[in-house]
C-alpha cells in the first residue's frame, strides 16, 4: 500500500497503519533511555521528602552537600547542567533558603554558593528516598523490557 507501512488489526474490522520509522523508534536505545528518565521522575516525585524542591535541585543540592561550597561554574560541571540552568536552579534554591551566596574575596566577579542547614537537613532526610530511588528503578519488570530489545548493548546499563 504505502511505502514503510505496516497494516495490523487491532479488533475484528478495525486496522491500524504503523510506519516502520515509529517501530525502531520505540526500540531505539535513545527512546528508552527517555522513558526511564520519565520513570524516574515520576518515583522521585513519588517519594521525595519535599515536593517543592525538584530533582534538578535536589542534584544541586547532593554536589553542594559532597564538595562544599562551590562557584556557579564548577556547581554547574559537578551536576552536568549549563551555567544558565545552573543559575536558575541557584535562585529558586536561594529563595528557598536552602542556600547562601557570597562573593569570591580572590575573584570579585564569582559567586560562592553554600549549603544552609535547612540545606543540609533535605539532603540528609533524602538519602534513604536515594536508597529506595535506586531500588525501585532498576525493578525486574524494568529489566525484563532492556533484555526484549538488547540489541544497542542497554542491558549493560543495569549491570553497572
Amino acid at each position: 500500500m504505502y511505502s514503510g507501512l505496516s497494516v495490523s488489526p487491532l479488533k475484528k474490522g478495525t486496522y491500524a497503519m504503523e510506519s516502520s520509522r515509529a517501530k525502531v523508534h520505540r526500540a531505539h536505545l535513545g527512546s528508552v533511555l527517555r522513558r526511564l528518565y520519565q520513570k524516574n521522575q515520576a518515583l522521585f516525585a513519588e517519594l521525595s521528602v519535599d515536593p517543592t524542591i525538584t530533582s534538578t535541585q535536589t542534584a544541586a543540592l547532593c554536589a553542594l552537600h559532597e564538595e562544599g561550597p562551590l562557584c556557579l561554574t564548577d556547581l554547574g560541571m559537578a551536576t552536568a547542567m549549563d551555567l544558565a540552568t545552573m543559575r536558575g536552579v541557584v535562585a529558586r534554591l536561594r529563595r528557598s533558603g536552602l542556600v547562601t551566596l557570597a562573593g569570591d574575596p580572590s575573584d570579585k566577579r564569582r559567586v560562592i554558593v553554600s549549603l544552609c542547614q535547612k540545606g543540609a537537613d533535605y539532603v540528609a532526610r533524602m538519602q534513604p528516598v536515594f536508597i529506595q530511588l535506586d531500588k525501585k528503578s532498576f525493578e525486574q519488570r524494568w529489566r525484563r523490557k532492556f533484555r526484549q530489545s538488547d540489541k544497542w548493548g542497554a542491558q549493560g546499563l543495569i549491570r553497572r
